[in-house]
């Protein structure tokens, strides 16, 4: 098997998700920060941080998000998102960490992130920061260039929670509902540390690429088919020998021993092809050996 991008342990992608206003932003920098810095609690890695807003433009809002003049067209806007995503292949293929900071919103775009580490062979987490609705509109209201309650409202409705086992298996959700700002600071060590904790483990349990999923269930499957074969054969071996024990072949003279040994042989054999092709069930199979124990009678 040809191996994806080859970077393996120590590279992956963290995305951080949530809704505007979640701090979603403002745990991606603190937690970029820690990482780039080497400090105490700093995972091993050459760390980038990519801004999905950044290219394309606007809070990862889809065009069926909001009805504004100003939103780009649906087509310019995967685009966008494709372009987007090309720059965290690219950065893999420089052995980079990237951390991506995105409403991901719904669970096919966080599916295609997914999907690259995937056959990149590298690590993959999802950092879902979760606030209320209230407290995001809120926080959005601080902002120099706040987008609104309405559209908020509108992308939480459709917002789509880390549930599938894919997600299940890799994410970290982190509440987010505090607007204290003396509480927050208090919390913000606990929080980063329970966050960088999480990359580590992302980023040292690279995914399997889903060549390497289909073969190692091919191989799974032919070493159970053989299996599988095997007890049939047991089984059959078993029904021979318990038939052959019998009372009428067990006082019967030599020569018709023999011949029903021969012939026994030559049905089970018949029966395990069927056995192993599916053809037949192990009960129809026993069935046939008992009928000719019964016509021997």
């Amino acid at each position: 098997m040809e191996s994806g991008i080859g970077v393996g342990v120590g590279v992956g992608i963290v995305i951080v998700c949530g809704l505007p206003g979640s701090g979603k932003s403002f745990v991606s920098s603190l937690l970029l920060g820690i990482l780039q810095h080497g400090t105490q609690d700093a995972v091993d890695g050459d760390w980038v941080g990519i801004d999905f807003d950044d290219i394309c433009e606007g809070e990862g809002k889809c065009p069926s998000c909001i009805q504004d003049d100003g939103i780009m067209e649906e087509k310019q806007w995967k685009e966008k998102r494709k372009e987007a995503i090309n720059v965290v292949e690219g950065l893999l293929h420089q052995n980079k960490c990237v951390i991506v900071d995105d409403t991901f919103h719904l669970r096919s775009m966080r599916r295609q992130l997914y999907q690259v580490a995937r056959e990149a062979e590298v690590g993959f987490g999802i950092l879902f920061v979760k606030s209320d609705v209230k407290v995001c509109v809120n926080r959005d209201r601080l902002r120099d260039h706040p987008i609104g309650s309405e559209m908020i409202s509108n992308m939480a409705t459709r917002f789509e929670e880390p549930q599938e086992p894919w997600e299940v298996a890799n994410v970290m959700i982190l509440e987010n509902n505090n607007d204290d700002a003396d509480d927050s600071k208090d919390n913000e060590p606990l929080k980063a540390h329970a966050c960088v904790d999480f990359v580590n483990r992302c980023v040292h349990s690279p995914l399997s690429s889903y060549v390497a999923l289909q073969e190692a269930k091919d191989v799974e499957r032919k070493r159970t088919a053989e299996n599988m074969k095997h007890q049939n054969d047991l089984v059959l071996r078993d029904a021979v020998k318990r038939i052959m024990a019998n009372e009428h072949f067990s006082t019967a003279k030599r020569e018709v021993k023999q011949q029903a040994a021969r012939a026994l042989g030559v049905m089970k054999r018949e029966l395990k092809e069927k056995l192993d092709c599916g053809a037949i069930t192990m009960e129809q199979a026993i069935y046939s050996l008992e009928n000719f124990h019964l016509s021997n009678q």
